[in-house]
């Protein structure tokens, strides 16, 4: 029941607790204007690694929307189940391996922000199985442009990603490089 400004900056401060939320956090409106001028404004949303993307809800200027977030851990489903009953939000954190078979709901967008890169580092090929596994109308997958060691992410890296994702369109952020990749 805060006034609107009062709820965006206590947004801010907790997303600047994790570092790829921190790092889109001044990006976010124009992120979901470019992901959504493709996609057109969903319905529902699979957040698949969701960290704490989901609270940039507020940076999406929808309404209406079933939102299935996705967690390795306890306490982070708990926290997003929390946020979402606290912000009136249809949504529901589900704790998930995503090293493991899965079943996911039917959604018009799905988000994998960052996750590609350390799942491909633990188990070769299950990026494939993953994306297999998903039934969305358009699917957004994000990377880092540094690696870990601060090396800039190269193209010959992502080679693997480029024979999976045919038909998509890609943007960039300072930190990020995005593709939306349209389901056939």
């Amino acid at each position: 029941k805060a006034p609107e400004d009062e709820i965006i900056e206590l947004h801010k401060k907790i997303m600047l607790t994790h570092k790829s939320t921190r790092e889109r956090l001044d990006y976010y409106g124009e992120i979901y204007k470019k992901i959504f001028s493709i996609t057109g404004k969903p319905k529902s949303i699979l957040d698949i690694g969701a960290g704490l993307n989901p609270l940039s809800f507020i940076f999406m200027n929808i309404k209406n929307v079933k939102y299935h977030a996705n967690e390795l851990t306890d306490e982070d489903c708990n926290f997003l189940n929390d946020y979402f009953k606290l912000m009136k939000i249809d949504g529901i954190a589900i704790k998930t391996d995503l090293l493991k078979e899965n079943n996911f709901p039917k959604v018009d967008v799905c988000f994998i922000f960052k996750v590609f890169d350390s799942l491909e580092g633990m188990k070769w090929g299950s990026s494939k199985r993953l994306l297999d596994s998903i039934d969305a109308n358009f699917i957004v997958v994000s990377f880092p442009k540094k690696t870990l060691s601060g090396k800039p992410l190269s193209t010959k890296r992502l080679t693997w990603f480029m024979k999976l994702a045919k038909n998509f369109t890609e943007f960039e952020i300072e930190n990020e490089i995005f593709y939306i990749i349209k389901q056939n």
